[in-house]
Protein backbone atom coordinates (compact mmCIF):
# COMPACT_ATOMS: atom_id res chain seq x y z
CA UNK A 1 0.00 0.00 0.00
CA UNK A 2 1.35 3.62 -0.77
CA UNK A 3 -0.69 6.49 -1.01
CA UNK A 4 -0.06 10.25 -0.81
CA UNK A 5 -2.05 13.07 1.21
CA UNK A 6 -2.37 16.22 2.95
CA UNK A 7 -0.58 15.92 5.92
CA UNK A 8 -3.25 18.06 8.21
CA UNK A 9 -6.59 15.75 6.60
CA UNK A 10 -4.17 12.91 7.94
CA UNK A 11 -3.27 14.01 11.39
CA UNK A 12 -6.88 14.37 11.78
CA UNK A 13 -7.91 11.22 10.47
CA UNK A 14 -5.52 9.71 12.86
CA UNK A 15 -6.32 11.79 15.75
CA UNK A 16 -10.55 10.31 15.27
CA UNK A 17 -9.94 7.14 15.63
CA UNK A 18 -7.32 6.75 18.26
CA UNK A 19 -7.59 5.97 21.74
CA UNK A 20 -4.65 8.88 22.75
CA UNK A 21 -3.18 5.93 24.85
CA UNK A 22 -0.10 3.35 24.80
CA UNK A 23 -2.40 0.54 25.18
CA UNK A 24 -2.52 -1.28 21.94
CA UNK A 25 -5.45 -0.56 19.74
CA UNK A 26 -6.26 -1.98 16.65
CA UNK A 27 -5.72 0.45 13.80
CA UNK A 28 -6.67 -0.54 10.56
CA UNK A 29 -6.38 1.16 7.35
CA UNK A 30 -7.21 0.61 3.59
CA UNK A 31 -7.26 2.58 0.13
CA UNK A 32 -10.04 2.83 -1.96
CA UNK A 33 -11.41 4.85 -5.53
CA UNK A 34 -9.29 8.03 -4.33
CA UNK A 35 -9.49 7.72 -0.65
CA UNK A 36 -7.72 6.21 2.48
CA UNK A 37 -9.90 4.99 4.77
CA UNK A 38 -8.78 4.89 8.75
CA UNK A 39 -10.72 2.35 11.67
CA UNK A 40 -9.63 2.51 14.78
CA UNK A 41 -11.05 -0.34 17.32
CA UNK A 42 -11.88 0.35 21.17
CA UNK A 43 -12.67 -1.98 23.55
CA UNK A 44 -16.44 -1.66 22.34
CA UNK A 45 -16.68 1.26 19.67
CA UNK A 46 -15.63 1.30 16.39
CA UNK A 47 -14.33 4.53 14.79
CA UNK A 48 -14.03 5.07 10.86
CA UNK A 49 -13.07 8.22 8.84
CA UNK A 50 -11.70 8.34 5.45
CA UNK A 51 -9.83 11.31 3.84
CA UNK A 52 -9.07 11.97 0.18
CA UNK A 53 -5.79 10.42 -1.19
CA UNK A 54 -3.67 9.90 -4.40
CA UNK A 55 -3.22 6.19 -4.04
CA UNK A 56 -0.23 4.73 -6.12
CA UNK A 57 -0.41 1.54 -4.75
CA UNK A 58 -3.67 0.10 -3.59
CA UNK A 59 -4.08 -2.61 -0.07
CA UNK A 60 -4.43 -2.37 3.11
CA UNK A 61 -2.33 -2.58 6.61
CA UNK A 62 -2.80 -3.06 10.26
CA UNK A 63 -0.99 -1.94 13.61
CA UNK A 64 -1.76 -2.15 17.00
CA UNK A 65 -0.90 1.15 18.19
CA UNK A 66 -2.01 4.65 15.56
CA UNK A 67 0.41 6.66 18.73
CA UNK A 68 3.01 6.23 16.34
CA UNK A 69 2.05 7.27 13.24
CA UNK A 70 0.24 10.60 15.20
CA UNK A 71 3.37 11.33 16.90
CA UNK A 72 5.44 11.45 13.34
CA UNK A 73 2.34 13.87 11.99
CA UNK A 74 2.22 15.86 14.51
CA UNK A 75 6.15 16.77 14.29
CA UNK A 76 6.55 16.46 10.04
CA UNK A 77 6.23 20.25 9.53
CA UNK A 78 5.10 19.79 5.74
CA UNK A 79 1.92 20.48 3.38
CA UNK A 80 1.87 16.55 1.87
CA UNK A 81 3.21 13.39 3.89
CA UNK A 82 3.36 9.70 1.26
CA UNK A 83 2.41 6.95 3.71
CA UNK A 84 3.20 3.08 3.20
CA UNK A 85 3.00 -0.17 4.14
CA UNK A 86 5.20 -3.12 3.42
CA UNK A 87 3.14 -6.34 4.30
CA UNK A 88 6.54 -8.78 3.66
CA UNK A 89 8.33 -6.91 6.34
CA UNK A 90 5.78 -5.38 8.10
CA UNK A 91 7.02 -1.76 8.11
CA UNK A 92 5.23 1.23 7.86
CA UNK A 93 7.06 4.10 6.08
CA UNK A 94 6.19 8.03 6.46
CA UNK A 95 8.16 10.49 4.51
CA UNK A 96 7.94 14.20 3.56
CA UNK A 97 10.13 15.77 0.99
CA UNK A 98 12.99 15.71 3.56
CA UNK A 99 12.45 13.91 6.50
CA UNK A 100 11.79 9.91 6.76
CA UNK A 101 10.46 7.39 9.59
CA UNK A 102 9.05 4.29 9.83
CA UNK A 103 7.50 1.85 12.26
CA UNK A 104 6.45 -2.10 12.68
CA UNK A 105 3.10 -2.85 11.93
CA UNK A 106 0.96 -6.55 12.06
CA UNK A 107 0.79 -9.19 9.56
CA UNK A 108 -3.24 -8.94 8.10
CA UNK A 109 -2.66 -12.68 7.36
CA UNK A 110 -2.31 -13.39 11.14
CA UNK A 111 -6.24 -11.70 12.09
CA UNK A 112 -9.44 -12.58 11.32
CA UNK A 113 -10.65 -9.11 9.80
CA UNK A 114 -13.95 -9.61 12.03
CA UNK A 115 -12.71 -9.64 14.74
CA UNK A 116 -9.91 -6.89 13.98
CA UNK A 117 -13.18 -4.54 13.48
CA UNK A 118 -15.52 -6.26 15.78
CA UNK A 119 -17.65 -7.88 13.75
CA UNK A 120 -20.66 -7.06 16.02
CA UNK A 121 -20.00 -3.53 15.45
CA UNK A 122 -19.87 -4.64 11.29
CA UNK A 123 -22.83 -5.58 10.87
CA UNK A 124 -25.90 -4.29 8.28
CA UNK A 125 -28.06 -1.35 10.41
CA UNK A 126 -31.44 -1.64 8.44
CA UNK A 127 -33.95 0.24 10.88
CA UNK A 128 -34.13 3.96 9.28
CA UNK A 129 -31.75 6.88 11.22
CA UNK A 130 -32.80 10.28 12.46
CA UNK A 131 -30.79 13.43 11.55
CA UNK A 132 -29.66 15.27 15.10
CA UNK A 133 -28.40 18.68 14.53
CA UNK A 134 -24.74 18.04 16.56
CA UNK A 135 -24.23 21.52 18.69
CA UNK A 136 -27.21 20.82 20.79
CA UNK A 137 -26.17 17.02 21.06
CA UNK A 138 -22.87 17.51 22.08
CA UNK A 139 -23.33 20.60 24.43
CA UNK A 140 -25.61 18.64 26.32
CA UNK A 141 -23.61 15.80 26.61
CA UNK A 142 -20.77 18.15 27.74
CA UNK A 143 -23.04 19.27 30.67
CA UNK A 144 -24.60 16.19 31.86
CA UNK A 145 -21.89 13.39 31.63
CA UNK A 146 -20.20 13.96 34.93
CA UNK A 147 -22.80 12.40 36.43
CA UNK A 148 -22.53 9.05 34.83
CA UNK A 149 -21.27 5.71 36.84
CA UNK A 150 -17.29 6.29 36.26
CA UNK A 151 -16.53 3.21 38.41
CA UNK A 152 -16.35 -0.34 38.29
CA UNK A 153 -19.68 -0.78 40.34
CA UNK A 154 -23.01 0.79 38.91
CA UNK A 155 -26.06 1.77 40.52
CA UNK A 156 -30.28 1.87 40.16
CA UNK A 157 -31.79 5.01 41.57
CA UNK A 158 -35.33 4.67 42.40
CA UNK A 159 -38.03 6.92 44.68
CA UNK A 160 -39.16 4.41 47.52
CA UNK A 161 -38.47 6.66 50.67
CA UNK A 162 -35.41 8.44 49.06
CA UNK A 163 -33.40 5.50 48.87
CA UNK A 164 -30.50 3.44 47.14
CA UNK A 165 -29.82 0.14 46.26
CA UNK A 166 -26.40 -0.79 45.00
CA UNK A 167 -26.86 -2.69 42.37
CA UNK A 168 -24.27 -3.89 39.09
CA UNK A 169 -25.85 -1.88 36.00
CA UNK A 170 -23.66 -1.33 33.48
CA UNK A 171 -26.16 1.16 31.85
CA UNK A 172 -25.44 4.03 34.29
CA UNK A 173 -22.15 4.14 32.44
CA UNK A 174 -23.19 6.11 29.84
CA UNK A 175 -26.06 8.99 28.93
CA UNK A 176 -28.88 8.29 28.18
CA UNK A 177 -30.82 9.46 25.36
CA UNK A 178 -34.79 9.18 25.26
CA UNK A 179 -36.64 10.48 22.45
CA UNK A 180 -40.15 11.69 22.37
CA UNK A 181 -41.96 13.11 19.20
CA UNK A 182 -40.76 15.81 17.70
CA UNK A 183 -37.77 16.26 20.77
CA UNK A 184 -35.52 14.23 22.35
CA UNK A 185 -33.31 14.74 25.53
CA UNK A 186 -30.87 13.36 27.68
CA UNK A 187 -29.97 12.01 31.22
CA UNK A 188 -27.38 10.64 33.82
CA UNK A 189 -27.12 9.05 37.09
CA UNK A 190 -24.79 7.07 38.94
CA UNK A 191 -27.46 6.14 41.62
CA UNK A 192 -26.21 9.15 43.79
CA UNK A 193 -27.22 12.09 41.68
CA UNK A 194 -29.16 12.68 38.46
CA UNK A 195 -28.71 15.47 35.69
CA UNK A 196 -30.99 15.55 32.31
CA UNK A 197 -31.14 18.26 30.07
CA UNK A 198 -34.06 20.01 28.32
CA UNK A 199 -36.09 18.92 25.89
CA UNK A 200 -34.46 19.48 22.87
CA UNK A 201 -36.59 19.90 19.73
CA UNK A 202 -36.24 18.53 16.63
CA UNK A 203 -38.09 18.64 13.56
CA UNK A 204 -36.82 15.34 12.48
CA UNK A 205 -38.38 13.69 15.15
CA UNK A 206 -41.91 15.29 14.14
CA UNK A 207 -42.71 11.83 12.56
CA UNK A 208 -43.76 9.80 15.64
CA UNK A 209 -44.66 6.87 13.15
CA UNK A 210 -40.89 6.48 11.60
CA UNK A 211 -39.45 6.80 14.85
CA UNK A 212 -41.58 4.40 17.23
CA UNK A 213 -38.50 1.80 16.97
CA UNK A 214 -36.73 4.33 19.44
CA UNK A 215 -35.76 2.56 23.09
CA UNK A 216 -33.34 3.02 26.12
CA UNK A 217 -30.42 4.43 23.73
CA UNK A 218 -27.26 4.55 26.28
CA UNK A 219 -24.52 6.06 24.68
CA UNK A 220 -21.62 4.89 26.43
CA UNK A 221 -19.00 7.21 28.23
CA UNK A 222 -16.44 6.27 25.83
CA UNK A 223 -18.63 7.25 23.11
CA UNK A 224 -19.64 10.38 24.22
CA UNK A 225 -15.98 11.60 24.95
CA UNK A 226 -14.99 10.43 21.61
CA UNK A 227 -17.80 11.69 19.72
CA UNK A 228 -16.91 15.29 21.60
CA UNK A 229 -13.10 15.26 20.75
CA UNK A 230 -14.55 14.76 16.95
CA UNK A 231 -16.76 17.72 16.98
CA UNK A 232 -13.83 19.92 18.26
CA UNK A 233 -11.64 18.44 15.38
CA UNK A 234 -13.97 18.84 12.62
CA UNK A 235 -16.73 20.62 11.79
CA UNK A 236 -20.30 18.41 11.76
CA UNK A 237 -23.43 20.08 11.02
CA UNK A 238 -25.97 16.96 11.32
CA UNK A 239 -24.85 13.53 12.60
CA UNK A 240 -27.31 10.68 11.67
CA UNK A 241 -28.17 7.62 14.59
CA UNK A 242 -29.03 4.58 13.34
CA UNK A 243 -30.20 2.04 15.93
CA UNK A 244 -29.88 -1.88 15.61
CA UNK A 245 -30.67 -4.58 17.92
CA UNK A 246 -27.45 -5.15 19.72
CA UNK A 247 -25.60 -1.97 18.59
CA UNK A 248 -25.77 1.39 17.04
CA UNK A 249 -23.78 4.21 14.68
CA UNK A 250 -23.51 7.57 14.59
CA UNK A 251 -22.99 8.72 11.09
CA UNK A 252 -21.17 12.12 9.70
CA UNK A 253 -19.45 13.50 6.72
CA UNK A 254 -16.51 10.91 6.29
CA UNK A 255 -16.64 8.70 9.15
CA UNK A 256 -18.69 7.00 11.80
CA UNK A 257 -18.69 5.71 15.23
CA UNK A 258 -20.41 2.01 15.90
CA UNK A 259 -21.37 1.31 19.40
CA UNK A 260 -22.45 -1.27 21.30
CA UNK A 261 -25.96 -1.10 23.14
CA UNK A 262 -26.20 -2.16 26.65
CA UNK A 263 -28.92 -3.81 28.27
CA UNK A 264 -32.39 -2.05 29.01
CA UNK A 265 -33.76 -1.13 32.18
CA UNK A 266 -32.49 2.51 32.59
CA UNK A 267 -34.59 4.39 35.32
CA UNK A 268 -37.98 6.26 34.75
CA UNK A 269 -36.23 9.39 34.85
CA UNK A 270 -40.00 11.12 35.15
CA UNK A 271 -40.88 9.00 37.97
CA UNK A 272 -37.74 9.48 39.99
CA UNK A 273 -37.68 13.16 39.30
CA UNK A 274 -40.05 14.33 42.55
CA UNK A 275 -42.88 17.25 43.11
CA UNK A 276 -42.04 20.57 43.43
CA UNK A 277 -40.86 21.03 46.86
CA UNK A 278 -42.35 23.64 49.58
CA UNK A 279 -38.55 25.20 49.91
CA UNK A 280 -36.65 27.06 47.59
CA UNK A 281 -33.88 29.44 47.10
CA UNK A 282 -32.66 31.46 44.65
CA UNK A 283 -28.76 32.14 43.94
CA UNK A 284 -25.91 33.75 42.30
CA UNK A 285 -24.42 30.88 40.69
CA UNK A 286 -20.68 32.37 41.28
CA UNK A 287 -21.39 33.30 44.47
CA UNK A 288 -22.65 29.95 45.21
CA UNK A 289 -19.75 28.36 43.54
CA UNK A 290 -16.99 30.45 45.29
CA UNK A 291 -18.67 30.12 48.92
CA UNK A 292 -18.67 26.07 47.95
CA UNK A 293 -15.14 26.44 46.96
CA UNK A 294 -14.01 28.61 49.62
CA UNK A 295 -15.61 25.98 52.58
CA UNK A 296 -14.61 23.05 50.34
CA UNK A 297 -10.79 24.22 51.10
CA UNK A 298 -10.95 22.59 54.98
CA UNK A 299 -10.89 19.53 52.93
CA UNK A 300 -14.09 18.05 54.75
CA UNK A 301 -14.23 14.07 55.60
CA UNK A 302 -16.64 12.29 52.75
CA UNK A 303 -16.40 15.89 51.30
CA UNK A 304 -19.44 16.66 53.14
CA UNK A 305 -20.97 20.42 53.83
CA UNK A 306 -23.79 21.67 55.64
CA UNK A 307 -26.03 24.13 53.89
CA UNK A 308 -28.10 25.80 56.06
CA UNK A 309 -30.62 28.14 55.20
CA UNK A 310 -32.37 30.90 57.36
CA UNK A 311 -33.94 33.30 56.30
CA UNK A 312 -32.53 35.04 53.00
CA UNK A 313 -29.22 33.48 53.77
CA UNK A 314 -27.44 30.45 52.95
CA UNK A 315 -24.58 29.53 55.14
CA UNK A 316 -22.15 26.79 54.04
CA UNK A 317 -20.06 24.98 56.62
CA UNK A 318 -17.45 22.19 56.99
CA UNK A 319 -16.45 21.10 60.32
CA UNK A 320 -14.01 19.41 61.43
CA UNK A 321 -12.12 19.44 58.06
CA UNK A 322 -8.51 17.38 57.21
CA UNK A 323 -7.29 20.68 56.41
CA UNK A 324 -9.07 22.88 58.58
CA UNK A 325 -10.93 22.36 61.34
CA UNK A 326 -13.97 24.08 60.32
CA UNK A 327 -14.88 26.76 57.14
CA UNK A 328 -17.85 28.59 57.07
CA UNK A 329 -19.78 31.52 53.98
CA UNK A 330 -22.59 33.04 53.93
CA UNK A 331 -23.96 34.42 50.84
CA UNK A 332 -27.42 36.19 50.49
CA UNK A 333 -30.39 34.25 48.75
CA UNK A 334 -33.87 34.73 48.22
CA UNK A 335 -36.15 32.23 49.54
CA UNK A 336 -39.12 30.95 49.47
CA UNK A 337 -41.00 28.87 52.51
CA UNK A 338 -38.96 27.18 55.63
CA UNK A 339 -35.98 27.33 57.23
CA UNK A 340 -33.96 24.08 56.66
CA UNK A 341 -30.75 22.27 57.18
CA UNK A 342 -29.12 19.58 54.76
CA UNK A 343 -25.45 17.92 54.17
CA UNK A 344 -24.70 17.27 50.88
CA UNK A 345 -21.61 16.47 48.73
CA UNK A 346 -19.61 19.62 47.83
CA UNK A 347 -18.32 17.88 44.51
CA UNK A 348 -21.61 17.17 43.60
CA UNK A 349 -23.33 20.69 44.32
CA UNK A 350 -20.00 22.25 42.45
CA UNK A 351 -20.46 19.68 39.42
CA UNK A 352 -23.66 21.16 38.79
CA UNK A 353 -22.95 24.49 39.09
CA UNK A 354 -19.32 23.89 37.02
CA UNK A 355 -21.90 22.62 33.99
CA UNK A 356 -24.89 25.13 33.79
CA UNK A 357 -24.81 28.61 31.62
CA UNK A 358 -27.47 29.96 34.20
CA UNK A 359 -26.38 33.03 35.85
CA UNK A 360 -28.52 32.02 38.94
CA UNK A 361 -29.74 28.69 39.98
CA UNK A 362 -33.19 27.46 42.06
CA UNK A 363 -32.19 24.63 44.81
CA UNK A 364 -35.42 23.15 46.40
CA UNK A 365 -35.90 21.36 49.29
CA UNK A 366 -38.36 19.36 51.26
CA UNK A 367 -36.45 17.84 54.50
CA UNK A 368 -32.96 16.90 55.75
CA UNK A 369 -33.36 13.32 54.17
CA UNK A 370 -34.36 14.08 50.91
CA UNK A 371 -33.01 14.67 47.65
CA UNK A 372 -31.72 18.45 46.90
CA UNK A 373 -33.37 19.65 43.34
CA UNK A 374 -31.25 22.14 41.60
CA UNK A 375 -32.52 23.72 38.53
CA UNK A 376 -30.78 26.01 35.83
CA UNK A 377 -32.53 27.42 32.39
CA UNK A 378 -34.12 26.16 29.83
CA UNK A 379 -35.12 23.24 31.60
CA UNK A 380 -31.35 21.95 33.23
CA UNK A 381 -32.86 19.61 36.17
CA UNK A 382 -30.11 18.24 38.45
CA UNK A 383 -30.91 15.71 41.79
CA UNK A 384 -28.68 15.27 44.45
CA UNK A 385 -29.14 12.61 47.13
CA UNK A 386 -28.50 14.00 50.95
CA UNK A 387 -26.28 12.78 53.42
CA UNK A 388 -26.39 12.10 57.33
CA UNK A 389 -25.71 15.09 59.49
Amino acid sequence: MKIKCQTEQLAKAVQIVSNHSDAKQFFYMETSDGQLTLQGRFASMLVRYAIPAEVKEAGRALADNCKPLEMILKHLGEEQVELGFDSDSRNFSVAGSAQSYSFSGLTLTNYSLPDVLLEELDTPLTRPGVSLETNSLVNAMKNIKFAAEQGDMSFKLYKAEEKLTYIQRDYLRGVFLEFKPDQYRLAATDGRRLTTTTAVRSKNLADTDKFDFFYNIVIPNQVCAKLIEIVEIIRIQQLQLIPGAEHARFEFEGGSIDFKLTGQGYPDIQKIMPEPYPTKIIAETECLKTAIEQVDLAEPRDNRIKLQITGEQLQAQAVDGQFLKSAEVTIPVKREGQDIDVFVRAKYLLDVLNHTDSHKVTIEFKDPLSAVVIKGKDGYYNLIMPMKG
